[in-house]
């Protein structure tokens, strides 16, 4: 997924943290509260740029032989997710 836009979002799991997994965005003001381990579990293929009270987030390469998310070209015209508000809620594992 390209062009995840979260602003002002709360995110409460049941279990581990939010994953990101091949995407790339920006994060404002996000709040993930886990109920165990990490706020976000960053793994591969992932750019993510953060501001507000999110806290920083690695950028992850592609695995070999995958493209980057950065790197992929779309000719949709609907690119993007945005998210402002409050979306918390328990999700169950």
């Amino acid at each position: 997924m390209r062009n995840i836009v979260l602003s002002s979002v709360s995110i409460q799991t049941s279990g581990t943290g939010l994953s990101l997994r091949h995407m790339t965005g920006s994060f404002t003001n996000v709040t993930s509260k886990p109920a165990s381990g990490t706020p976000f579990v960053v793994q591969e293929n992932v750019t993510v740029t953060t501001a507000g009270t999110t806290p920083p987030i690695t950028d992850t390469p592609p695995r070999a032989g995958q493209i980057a998310c950065g790197a992929q070209v779309s000719d949709s015209q609907y690119d993007r997710l945005t998210v402002n508000g409050d979306l918390s809620r328990s999700m169950m594992a």
